[in-house]
């Protein structure tokens, strides 16, 4: 346990520390720490990632890029007077990353399927020219996989990869606590706003478990809608700046979430395009998604993979023959038939291509995904309702006049819920699994129940409701805190090889498996593996690879169709 808390604090360090030297902010106030610390992920993952086209990012060069951050932490910030607060916000954040991975799980099945292998490829491999082909989940990995990879160093070694998420995930929660804290009595629709979507945050996301590629995504969509609300009566130019990388950021975790760029938009065309343009790091942003979709060309031959329409057919490690499973079109229709309900359809004939047409599938759909959706939903729903009667109770109804309807503040609400409507509709009609599109929905309701308690926020008693919301976050802290401890107390008895971290290369005993090295032309061409391969050999695949050939080109590994 003290392992898995000393290496949580340092890795808060080494994130708030790479954040400084990205956007060179001298941040005084806790909520502007943690949002630097936040933005320390943003360029280790850029730099994993342009690193990784022309090295493996192995422990070496993930030694030299934290010892690098190490030097400019002793130089910068023995200077600064917020040495004590990034301190002490570590050592909390490194207290909540303890509490939530110890003892608990990987995400399952997609870990052990794809995210470990694939960061295993990394560590291991420059980038691999047709990695697709291999597995086609390695096609649409996220940016996650190359953060975790350049946190496997000298230091946190193998276990290292299990840090980055739930560091962000730990500062997310210190940003939110801290705002509320210094929000409340200044900018009450902003509080209201982050303590309902905070209560989501512990209710939705308490597991280590449940932190695929998706939950990053979703918490900083989140993250953002908050800097938009909080911003909603300026308009300040410096927002552009975070809103746009961020923004980037996101799409690279989950590329669904591309409604994302909507809200740093508003602000672009609220001025000049010249200034954006021109400004750093927004240039530092475009740098980075070109990379990014340069990166997914050459692991599968797709800009944004399985869309057919961003693929390029002739390139030759890209298949568009109906034989392969690796084909966008075949994964693309596959993947919205699972998500509107295919495996539990009852009529053995219809082709998923017939399912997925107009609505056939929403009966389905209804009966399983949609009610679980409903389930997990009602419980945030009904928070809502308890939380607008207490407020609607403590003053005066007062509506504005029709013209105060649609000011600025108002219009800029009313965007964010166009916004995540748009989400929300694009969502249910292409991918309706809860975890695809929680962000926009949570955050439709969210906006929405502030627009109209907005209009009646003026005459609020502050002094009336602040003792209810006290008692409020004390429990839903507390429920939080208290759901992990009894995972880690029923779990204490159960040893497994690496105890008690998270298992990372099997399930259950955590032991490395042994995988079958398949030669071509003498040269190892992947490990073949009778289970999830999880993070051992690579690149490993369940699946036997037929009609592709492999070769190895200035050191760089070739896996081409055979057309």
């Amino acid at each position: 346990m003290i392992y898995i808390f000393v290496y949580s604090t340092i890795s808060c360090l080494y994130l708030i520390t790479c954040g400084n030297a990205l956007i060179k902010n001298r941040a005084i106030s806790t909520s502007e720490i943690c949002k630097i610390g936040i933005f320390g992920s943003v360029l280790l993952s850029s730099l994993s990632l342009f690193l990784n086209f022309f090295f493996p990012i192995d422990q070496n060069i993930s030694s030299i890029v934290f010892f690098f951050f190490l030097i400019f932490f002793l130089i910068y910030f023995f200077k600064e007077k917020t040495l004590k607060k990034t301190l002490i916000i570590s050592i909390i954040s490194g207290a909540i990353t303890t509490l939530i991975l110890m003892l608990d799980n990987i995400y399952r099945p997609d870990a052990g399927l794809y995210h470990l292998p694939y960061t295993k490829i990394i560590n291991e491999n420059k980038i691999i020219f047709g990695a697709a082909n291999i597995h086609f989940r390695f096609g649409h990995t996220s940016i996650v996989q190359y953060l975790n990879a350049i946190y496997n160093n000298s230091l946190f070694k193998d276990n290292g990869i299990l840090l980055p998420v739930a560091s962000i995930f730990s500062l997310l929660i210190i940003y939110f606590i801290a705002e509320i804290y210094n929000e409340f009595k200044k900018n009450k629709i902003y509080s209201l706003y982050i303590f309902l979507i905070l209560a989501y945050i512990f209710y939705g996301y308490n597991r280590y478990s449940e932190f695929g590629n998706d939950a990053l995504g979703h918490l900083l969509l989140i993250f953002i809608s908050s800097i938009f609300i909080k911003n909603i009566k300026y308009k300040e130019k410096k927002i552009i700046k975070e809103l746009t990388l961020l923004s980037v950021f996101i799409f690279m975790n989950k590329p669904t979430l591309i409604g994302v760029f909507a809200i740093p938009l508003y602000y672009i065309f609220s001025f000049s395009r010249k200034n954006f343009i021109f400004n750093k790091t927004n240039i530092y942003a475009i740098i980075f998604l070109l990379l990014w979709l340069t990166k997914n060309i050459i692991t599968s031959g797709c800009l944004i993979y399985p869309v057919t329409r961003t693929c390029f057919s002739d390139l030759s490690w890209y298949s568009n023959s109906d034989e392969f499973m690796i084909n966008s079109k075949i994964q693309s229709l596959d993947n919205e038939a699972w998500t509107k309900g295919w495996p539990d359809k009852k009529n053995s004939n219809i082709t998923q291509q017939d399912y997925v047409k107009g609505f056939t599938w929403l009966p389905i759909w209804s009966a399983h995904h949609g009610l679980d959706i409903l389930k997990k939903l009602s419980i945030f729903l009904i928070f809502l309702i308890i939380i607008d009667i207490s407020i609607l109770k403590s003053f005066k109804k007062k509506i504005y006049k029709k013209k105060e309807l649609f000011n600025t503040e108002n219009k800029k609400l009313l965007y964010l819920i166009g916004v995540s409507c748009a989400g929300t509709l694009v969502w249910f009609l292409k991918f309706p699994v809860f975890r695809y599109g929680s962000s926009y929905i949570i955050i439709f309701f969210t906006s929405l129940n502030i627009f109209i308690l907005r209009n009646y926020i003026r005459n609020i008693d502050i002094k009336v409701i602040t003792k209810f919301f006290k008692l409020l976050f004390f429990l839903i802290v507390f429920a939080f805190i208290l759901k992990n401890i009894l995972r880690i107390y029923k779990n204490l008895d159960y040893q497994y090889y690496n105890y008690p971290w998270p298992k990372i290369y099997s399930d259950p005993t955590n032991s490395k498996i042994i995988t079958k090295p398949i030669y071509y032309n003498n040269l190892i061409f992947y490990y073949l593996s009778d289970q999830e391969c999880y993070y051992n050999s690579a690149p490993c695949t369940q699946y036997v690879v037929n009609n592709v050939s492999f070769s190895l080109k200035n050191g760089y590994k070739f896996y081409e169709i055979n057309k």
